[in-house]
């Protein structure tokens, strides 16, 4: 589940993707969405 403001800059994610980011310790679904993250915040900052 997910849920974010009108603008699109505020997110809450259920589950933890940060959790699911490594194949070696149980997958890596998580890691398209943090990496998408760190790309904007490289690109913001």
């Amino acid at each position: 589940a997910a849920v974010s403001n009108r603008a699109g800059n505020v997110l809450g994610l259920m589950p933890h993707p940060e959790r699911a980011t490594n194949e070696l310790v149980g997958g890596a679904d998580g890691l398209k969405i943090m990496s998408t993250a760190l790309n904007f915040l490289n690109v913001a900052v």
